[in-house]
């Protein structure tokens, strides 16, 4: 009687190798359906591709309607010399300044800027004499624009009538 104990003990040992096999495959085949599921239900709940639209016209619509027809260009200042000394060092930023309106607005924006003009001027140099050295310094001037934007949005009391601002030259100079 002492040997059957011993081979019941023999026989238990490879069933328990047998259980962890098994409780791989049930969970790896757990995992796959979840996995196709999710799959399938993503494909069909999320839509497909949608059109991609550019800024001011649509690839496949054709033109926007909202697009003006036209733009022109208006000089603002020319030559116009500002000091700025913020960096520690005075300079002396030399430049030109234009907008970009759209030709329906092009005879109020002229007569605007013909009937404002110092008004004009002044704005932008307050804009550049209070501008901080690294703004100045930016590649595009971009905060420079957006504050140029903003001043002359609040002179014309109309924020839709400058589309852009061009600074065609912008020449900072060392007065030392």
């Amino acid at each position: 009687m002492a040997e059957a104990p011993a081979t019941d003990n023999a026989a238990e040992e490879p069933k328990k190798k047998k259980k962890l096999p098994k409780t791989m495959i049930i969970v790896l085949a757990v995992t796959m359906i979840e996995a196709v599921v999710f799959f399938v239900v993503f494909k069909m709940v999320g839509g497909g591709p949608e059109a991609a639209h550019g800024e001011d016209s649509h690839v496949i619509e054709g033109e926007a309607a909202s697009q003006p027809v036209g733009t022109a260009e208006i000089q603002l200042v020319k030559s116009f010399k500002v000091p700025n000394d913020k960096s520690g060092r005075m300079y002396i930023y030399d430049m030109d300044v234009s907008i970009v309106v759209a030709t329906d607005d092009l005879e109020l924006a002229q007569g605007l800027v013909d009937s404002r003009a110092a008004d004009i001027a002044d704005r932008l140099a307050r804009v550049v004499r209070s501008a901080p050295h690294q703004m100045l310094w930016e590649d595009d001037l971009r905060a420079l624009r957006q504050q140029v934007h903003a001043g002359l949005a609040e002179i014309a009391d109309d924020e839709d009538l400058v589309k852009r601002i061009l600074i065609p030259r912008f020449v900072p100079m060392r007065s030392d």
